[in-house]
């Protein structure tokens, strides 16, 4: 069968991909929708342009341009990717998504927030979205608002579930002018606790007496 190209005149087309032997999507569809859609049967390619939108169960992934293999399960999105699900919020400049395992990456200034207004930078995040946790390289740089957090490391692995950041390399948090630094530090989320391991150092700023 040849290549099949169409183009919709509305600007959206729509296209569902049932994904066989999927792990953490469980089987789930992935449906893709964009301005214009161009699909290999023979190569089992999707090309996507224009206001792409994937989603699969709980993911929403956004982008200018996509690419997906259907024989590997693995969707590359590009051009202002927005990555959604129940907990957290990616954005970046492109993301390599496996439908099959829930397992990604996204380059080029990732972002990732949670719920409660968190948020972290780096210079990559993989994600792994059947186990609620992320793994963020380069350059690390979390910020709490609500929780006067803000700290910096070379690496840091998320939580979601327990909503807390271990951060390794280089690692320093500041919390209402008080500065723990250590070779490894844990920022828990929820409250306003940070546990330091390795060479820890903690500078208190006493509180001014009225």
């Amino acid at each position: 069968m040849r290549g099949i190209k169409k183009a919709a005149a509305a600007g959206v087309l729509l296209l569902s991909v049932l994904i066989s032997g999927s792990i953490a999507a469980k089987n789930a569809p992935v449906q893709l929708s964009a301005d214009t859609i161009q699909y290999n049967n023979n190569l089992k390619l999707v090309q996507a342009t224009g206001n792409v939108v994937i989603t699969q169960e709980a993911i929403t992934l956004t982008g200018a341009t996509a690419e997906y293999r259907q024989d590997t399960n693995l969707a590359v999105v590009s051009g202002g990717i927005v990555l959604t699900n129940d907990t957290i919020r990616l954005t970046g400049a492109t993301v390599e998504y496996d439908t099959a395992t829930g397992v990604g990456a996204v380059n080029g200034k990732p972002r990732m927030e949670d719920k409660e207004g968190a948020w972290l930078t780096g210079e990559k995040v993989d994600f792994f979205t059947g186990e609620d946790r992320a793994v963020v390289t380069g350059g690390v740089h979390i910020v709490h608002p609500g929780r006067q957090i803000d700290a910096v490391a070379d690496n840091a692995i998320y939580y979601g579930k327990d909503r807390k950041v271990l951060l390794t390399g280089n690692a320093r948090a500041v919390q209402e002018g008080n500065t723990l630094t250590g070779d490894t530090l844990t920022v828990y989320l929820s409250d306003k606790t940070m546990n330091a391991q390795g060479n820890t150092k903690l500078i208190i700023i006493p509180n001014e007496k009225k």
